[in-house]
């Protein structure tokens, strides 16, 4: 069997949005956000700029209206409304076919445009954990944390569960050298 693309499994994933107004499809700004976050982009506003940036190449091999690729706010919106955790088991699933015997990065990092309550005692943020192959150089997994509901030892736990992934050597910060949670 051959690989099947990123494309192919993002277009799985509900669209949430009402038909009328749509100027995007979900899974061309899917694509792009993705895209973007694989280039290094960790913002929503970085993620727009990607997609500005490289509008001729991204026309080329999604669809895009009058070759204008999303808006600031239309990641914004759709960042809030798709299905975080069908967006992950998609990218995971897409993932596991380039996935091999090797040693993994395991860390989470902030999604910049997401934090509220700054002023209070205890900011809430979304943030991504990342399986990144060493070898490879690919990111092998994702998971989504948000920090008022969970901690990013949780989400590496389920993840490392969930992803069935054999043979292989994991590196974390010293986040997770708390014996007591991994004993359980």
């Amino acid at each position: 069997m051959s690989a099947r693309s990123l494309v192919h499994y993002l277009a799985e994933i509900d669209d949430p949005r009402q038909a009328k107004g749509i100027r995007h499809r979900q899974l061309s700004s899917l694509t792009i956000m993705v895209m973007a976050m694989l280039c290094g982009r960790t913002s929503l506003k970085g993620i727009a700029r990607f997609g500005r940036a490289h509008v001729k190449q991204l026309a080329e091999v999604i669809p895009l209206p009058r070759n204008k690729t999303p808006s600031f706010s239309t990641f914004q919106r759709l960042s809030r409304q798709v299905d975080a955790q069908q967006l992950c088991t998609s990218f995971n699933r897409w993932m596991a076919q380039y996935r091999g015997h090797e040693t993994i990065a395991i860390d989470g990092k902030s999604i910049t445009s997401t934090f509220q309550a700054s002023g209070e005692d205890k900011q809430r943020f979304t943030a991504l954990v990342s399986f990144f192959g060493q070898q490879k150089g690919l990111i092998s997994a994702v998971g989504k944390l948000e920090n008022d509901k969970r901690s990013e030892i949780d989400v590496v736990r389920e993840l490392i569960d969930t992803l069935h992934i054999e043979r292989a050597v994991f590196t974390l910060d010293a986040l997770h050298c708390q014996k007591k949670q991994w004993l359980r």
